[in-house]
């Protein structure tokens, strides 16, 4: 908490303590009751802020009417000189942004407990009726959901704050014309880029707001980085992030990721109750305490956070324990099994050494000398010297290259014919990716076929795809594409041309579409092929052509 050098000393009858946050539109300082002798927040709109007016009154309307415990209380509304301001309930801890920049990851028990206090917030507000404005309503969005709107207390009760740009379902309140309204990292597609359909917005927006803010609590970074606000759209239009960055959390948990932040709403959760009862299970498999419990925990430092991740709880380890039991039981009988086998053998051989007579009793004279003595045969010799007489044959003539070889050569034609015969399923999938690069350099028009009947999660395979759709003309789908391609890992290396085609598809793509956002990120890709490929000495045909691009 910082002092502000224009800070009031008594706001409605209450000494001002300290400053405890500043925005662009308000201020919130610590304010004493000496009567009541208790803290408040004291929520000032600045000055300069006067076209917010309606906004913040209507915050304090909503928030006098939601009574929920992770949302902070509002007990009154004024003015100080020509600025309205709220009175509300102090809350004694820290904002989320400030927490993650400090602890760079939050233990997975403790986010958990965070996020879920969050979508209670979010569950009773989507659901809440109330009277606005004079007319009844139903369910509340909140539209800015991010870190630095989450208060998590040191008695570990979480607070959603900041419902200043909330919008009612089905009607909005202020009219916004085409601003955005919310915070880009954390935004939905559809908040960035409302569908021409003119469907509005609801509360699928708010979870997937959430569920950025979960995979930045276990990763300490956002999940939809990038250097611009159409690169940012861009990656949230088709669901661009780096997975491997959770992959060490459960399948569950990287699931309710997936699914909060899905590219189209319609992938999402239908409501914000299944999330929450998703994320209540890893609770109670990992055997933690309640959410504000576990989260006072991490507030008082307590614990390591080296929890039960995957769900293994007491009941299952004591099925372990006789899974095992029975496991070292059967090996038990089965050496014993083994050991009598043994014996058997043993006593058999022993049988060799009994008297020509006793022999001679159990098996007729004429029988034993009508037996051949079996022959010996140099078994290993053999092996070897065939496997000699192999090489050495071998060694006059020339060693034939593999498939991949002749890929790897350029010898696609080659490729393609000795791959002709065989259907692509029966293909391992580095062989299926050499004759998907091979068919779309000789037989283009045949790669549509080919391209689309397996489905590997391969960036080669994405790239190729992307370069097709460029061929074909399809610039967005060809890009979006390509984008893709980066984020997968490959079996073959193609950073170079599936950046060379991202360049191009991204030039057809403005020139179809002459906005600001395609061209900053046509130009953004021009900027980097150039510095990666193009060095003065380089005059292959790929950078002429980006070249005479700029």
């Amino acid at each position: 908490m910082t002092e502000h050098k224009s800070t009031p000393d008594i706001i409605d009858g209450m000494k001002i303590i300290s400053e405890i946050s500043s925005g662009a539109h308000a201020i919130v300082y610590k304010a004493w009751d000496s009567l009541l002798e208790t803290n408040y927040a004291i929520k000032v709109m600045r000055p300069d802020a006067e076209e917010n007016a309606d906004r913040f009154l209507t915050e304090a309307k909503v928030l006098a009417q939601i009574k929920h415990p992770n949302v902070p209380n509002v007990f009154s509304f004024g003015k100080i000189d020509v600025s309205p301001f709220i009175r509300m309930e102090f809350i004694d801890g820290e904002d989320l942004e400030s927490i993650i920049q400090k602890k760079q990851k939050i233990p997975l028990i403790a986010a958990l407990s965070i996020i879920i206090q969050c979508a209670r917030a979010l569950q009773y507000a989507h659901k809440f009726a109330y009277e606005i404005y004079g007319e009844k309503r139903k369910g509340i969005i909140h539209r800015d959901i991010k870190p630095g709107n989450i208060l998590v207390g040191l008695d570990g009760v979480v607070k959603v704050i900041d419902f200043g740009i909330v919008k009612v379902e089905n009607l909005s309140i202020h009219s916004t014309g085409n601003a955005i309204i919310g915070t880009p990292y954390y935004m939905s597609p559809e908040q960035l880029d409302p569908p021409d359909n003119g469907e509005p917005l609801d509360h699928r927006s708010d979870i997937y707001s959430l569920g950025c803010v979960l995979f930045e609590c276990l990763t300490g970074e956002c999940q939809f980085e990038a250097d611009t606000l159409s690169m940012v759209y861009q990656r949230k239009k088709i669901s661009i992030y780096s997975e491997s960055k959770i992959k060490e959390f459960p399948k569950s948990l990287r699931n309710i990721v997936k699914t909060a932040t899905a590219a189209d709403r319609v992938d999402r959760y239908a409501d914000i109750d299944k999330m929450i009862a998703e994320m209540e299970i890893l609770i109670k498999h990992a055997n933690a305490g309640k959410p504000e419990e576990e989260t006072k925990k991490f507030m008082e430092g307590k614990g390591d956070g080296k929890v039960d991740i995957y769900g293994i709880s007491r009941r299952l380890i004591k099925n372990w324990v006789l899974i095992v039991s029975l496991i070292i039981a059967l090996f038990a009988v089965g050496f014993l099994i083994y050991r009598s086998e043994q014996r058997k053998k043993s006593n058999i051989a022993d049988s060799s050494s009994i008297g020509e007579n006793q022999v001679s009793k159990q098996i007729p004279k004429s029988d034993i000398s009508a037996e051949k003595a079996p022959e010996i045969v140099p078994v290993q010799t053999i092996k070897h010297h065939t496997i000699l007489k192999k090489i050495t044959n071998n060694l006059s003539k020339p060693v034939p290259l593999s498939v991949f070889e002749l890929f790897q050569e350029g010898r696609y034609s080659e490729v393609v014919q000795t791959l002709s015969g065989k259907k692509p399923s029966d293909l391992s999938d580095s062989l299926f990716l050499a004759l998907c690069g091979s068919v779309i350099v000789q037989n283009p028009e045949k790669a549509e076929e080919l391209l689309f009947t397996r489905s590997i999660h391969d960036g080669y395979l994405e790239y190729l795809r992307g370069r097709y759709y460029c061929e074909k003309g399809n610039w967005e789908i060809a890009r979006n594409t390509l984008l893709k391609a980066f984020t997968i890992p490959s079996i073959i290396a193609c950073d170079e041309p599936a950046l060379y085609y991202l360049v191009k598809s991204s030039a057809g793509l403005y020139k179809e579409k002459p906005n600001i956002g395609n061209r900053e990120f046509y130009t953004g890709q021009i900027k980097e092929y150039i510095a990666k490929y193009c060095d003065k000495t380089n005059e292959s045909d790929h950078c002429r052509f980006i070249r005479n691009l700029q």
